[in-house]
C-alpha cells in the first residue's frame, strides 16, 4: 500500500535496529574512568580548578559507527568566590560583566575576564592530558592517542578532548567538546562567556537541543548503516552536518532534514555512488509524495 513519502518514512524509521547497548555500556564506562583521572590529574597538578568541574560524562559522546549518545556540549565549572552581576545598557541581548573583589589569575579591573578565564581551563586540562599519556582502563581497552584543543564557533570558545585508541583511527573512540559554563555560589545562576560578556546559561534549552539533535542522527546513522558507506564519512561528520541542517530547518521535519544531511555527506565519501543513488531515489519519492515502505527499504538495501 503507497502512502505519503513522510508517513513511510516514519513507519521505516521506527523500525530500525537499536545500537548495541553492551559495546555502549562499555564505552560508557571507559568515559567516567577517563573522567576521573582528569579530575584526579588536575587535583595532582594543584590546579585552580581542582574538585570544581561537573557533569564531565555529559560533554562527551562515542563516535563509532553504530555507538551514539546524547551529547550536551556544556561543562559545569563551580568557581570559588562570588559575583556581582552588571547588566550591561544598550546591548541587543541581555548580557553581563562580572563583577568581583577577589584576587583572582582571571580578574582584571574588578571583572571577570571570560577568555582568560576558559583559556586557564582549557591550558590546565592540556597539561593534564599530557600528564595522562596512554590510559588502560578496566574495559582491557587502552587509548594510546590522546589530545585537546580550543576553538572558536559563533563567539563561544570550545573545548575538545580527542581520545583514540589508536593514532590511525579517522573517528575518535570517545571525544570531549564543550563550552564552559561557570557557577559562582550556591545562590549563582550559571553563566557562559559569549563575545565578549556572560549570557546566564539555560541548561534546560541546550539538553533539549541536544537530545533532538542526538535523536535525529541516531535514526539518521542507523539509516545509513544500511548502506555500507565507507569509513570516510564519520559520526563526528554526521553529527556537525545534522546539526546545522537542523538549525536552517526551524520545523524539524526528519524527512527534509534527512534529504538535506545525505546530500550534504555525499562530499566527505570516497565512494559516494551508493549514497548519490539512494539521495536520487529518495527525492523522487518525495516528489510523487507516495511510497510503499518496501520501496524505501529497497533504497537503503533493508528487503
Amino acid at each position: 500500500m503507497s502512502l505519503k513519502f513522510n508517513e513511510a518514512l516514519k513507519i521505516l524509521s521506527e523500525g530500525l535496529p537499536k545500537p548495541s547497548e553492551s559495546e555502549s555500556k562499555l564505552y560508557t564506562q571507559d568515559a567516567v574512568e577517563i573522567s576521573e583521572k582528569i579530575n584526579l590529574e588536575l587535583i595532582n597538578m594543584n590546579s585552580i580548578f581542582k574538585e570544581r568541574v561537573n557533569d564531565w560524562i555529559d560533554t562527551c559522546t562515542y563516535l563509532q559507527k553504530d555507538i551514539y549518545k546524547i551529547w550536551i556540549p556544556m561543562l559545569r565549572i563551580n568557581m570559588p568566590f562570588k559575583i556581582e552581576p552588571r547588566l550591561v545598557g544598550g546591548h541587543p541581548f541581555r548580557v553581563f560583566r562580572l563583577k568581583t573583589s577577589v584576587y583572582h589569575p582571571a580578574v582584571e579591573n574588578g571583572y571577570v575576564n571570560g577568555l582568560k578565564l576558559t583559556k586557564l581551563f582549557y591550558w590546565d586540562i592540556r597539561q593534564a592530558i599530557l600528564r595522562m599519556g596512554k590510559i588502560n582502563c578496566k574495559s582491557g581497552r587502552t587509548y594510546n592517542n590522546l589530545h585537546t584543543g580550543l576553538f572558536e564557533d559563533d563567539g563561544n570558545q570550545y573545548l575538545k578532548i580527542v581520545i583514540k585508541e589508536y593514532e590511525e583511527q579517522e573517528a575518535p573512540s570517545i571525544l570531549y567538546q564543550f563550552a564552559l559554563s561557570f557557577t559562582f555560589s550556591h545562590e549563582s545562576p550559571a553563566y557562559h562567556f559569549h563575545h565578549n560578556f556572560f549570557r546566564q546559561t539555560q541548561k534546560s534549552v541546550f539538553n533539549s537541543i541536544a537530545a533532538n539533535i542526538s535523536e535525529m542522527v541516531n535514526k539518521i546513522n542507523v539509516l545509513l548503516l544500511q548502506l555500507h558507506l565507507d569509513s570516510s564519512l564519520t559520526v563526528e561528520k554526521m553529527h556537525n552536518i545534522v546539526s546545522y541542517t537542523m538549525f536552517q530547518s526551524p520545523e524539524g521535519k526528519f524527512e527534509e532534514i534527512l534529504l538535506e544531511a545525505m546530500t550534504k555527506f555525499i562530499p566527505f565519501l570516497k565512494n559516494s555512488g551508493p549514497l548519490k543513488c539512494a539521495c536520487g531515489k529518495l527525492w523522487q519519492f518525495k516528489q510523487a509524495d507516495s511510497v510503499k515502505v518496501s520501496e524505501l527499504k529497497a533504497v537503503f538495501g533493508m528487503e
